[in-house]
């Protein structure tokens, strides 16, 4: 639990995860034979979960949108804590203002707490608790299946499935240690968003797309991890 200890001294806040309570499934009919009733809550079980990961998901992934000199950008963020959100530091550089809006069209005004020294990732504050938090997962593995959250273009929010390529040096995209590269289709607007495991849990960010390929690059849970417990941030970046 270290990486939250030192995230909470990043955001001079205490980080308090909050755990959404597992649903309970839905009374079976009683027209369910004994033999199969098993099977109908396994697979009842199953659907809930399911949905009950996608609304998490959904109310944890924000769009954020920055004014900076040049003009209005977009991209994707993350709920890692009530009052503070991962992105990429392509995101929100150079920033006046931003703006954070939850798929179902709620707005946090935010402000940028740092970005990192090394790696393309910022943490944004907000004032108000966001809806939903989203755990840092364990390290990903290639062939491993991954979801992608996040709002292509700034428009509505998706959620795209694909799997782990591979892990690749990080210096040709001038990142630090390695870049995860993946399949699930994403595009402009998508940066800074979550890609999730199985269990919504995060294990890389997005950042770019490779030219060459059209596979998805992320920055994967390592880096976010060492960036925060190295403390390897500069606080409050000054706007453009």
């Amino acid at each position: 639990m270290h990486w939250r200890a030192s995230l909470a001294l990043i955001l001079a806040t205490a980080l308090v995860v909050s755990c959404a309570a597992r649903p309970e499934p839905a009374d079976l009919r009683s027209s369910i034979q004994p033999d199969t009733a098993a099977e109908a809550v396994e697979l009842e079980h199953r659907e809930l979960r399911a949905e009950g990961l996608e609304r998490r998901l959904r109310r944890a992934t924000l769009r954020v949108r920055n004014r900076t000199c040049p003009g209005i950008g977009s991209g994707s963020a993350f709920a890692v804590h009530e009052n503070a959100l991962v992105t990429n530091r392509h995101v929100v550089e150079g920033a006046a203002a931003i703006e954070a809006t939850t798929w179902d069209g709620q707005v946090f005004s935010t402000d940028v707490v740092a970005t990192a020294v090394a790696g393309d990732l910022a943490f944004v504050g907000v004032s108000e608790p966001l809806p939903a938090v989203l755990n840092l997962g364990r390290s990903a593995a290639p062939g491993d299946e991954v979801t992608v959250v996040g709002y292509p273009g700034g428009r509505a929010i998706t959620l795209t499935d694909g799997h782990v390529i591979d892990f690749v040096s990080g210096e040709v995209f001038m990142e630090p240690g390695m870049t995860m590269r993946l399949n699930a289709p994403i595009a402009p607007g998508s940066s800074g968003g979550p890609v999730v495991d199985s269990d919504g849990d995060v294990v890389a960010i997005i950042f770019a797309i490779e030219r060459d390929t059209g596979h998805a690059l992320a920055v994967p849970i390592e880096t976010l991890q060492a960036v925060v417990d190295g403390a390897a941030v500069t606080v409050r970046p000054p706007a453009c």
